[in-house]
């Protein structure tokens, strides 16, 4: 049972979570005034934080396309390998039953 979830490792990651949580809160408050945005032609007011979380997400985003065809061309590498191993693996059987 080496996936057992222990009850520490849930208390330290629910005490994680909730100062995440927290320090969000506290960033949004001190963050909430309204601000002038402009962009190309488009021009109006926003407030900070919800610039700062957009700009996050669309990071985040970009960086998850990015990551995506290198996460999905790796995968069919490992089960190309896996299967060239498991032909070795056949090959050397029959070599070793032909000595």
């Amino acid at each position: 049972m080496e996936n057992a979830v222990k009850p520490g490792n849930q208390i330290t990651k629910i005490i994680i979570g909730l100062i995440i949580i927290v320090l969000v809160v506290i960033f949004s408050l001190q963050n909430s005034e309204a601000t002038l945005v402009r962009f190309l032609v488009w021009e109006g007011n926003a407030p900070l934080v919800l610039l700062f979380l957009m700009c996050f997400v669309l990071g985040l985003c970009f960086s998850l396309m990015a990551i995506w065809p290198i996460n999905s061309n790796s995968k069919r590498k490992s089960k190309l390998i896996a299967e060239l191993n498991a032909r070795i693996e056949v090959l050397e059987s029959r070599l070793k039953d032909k000595q």
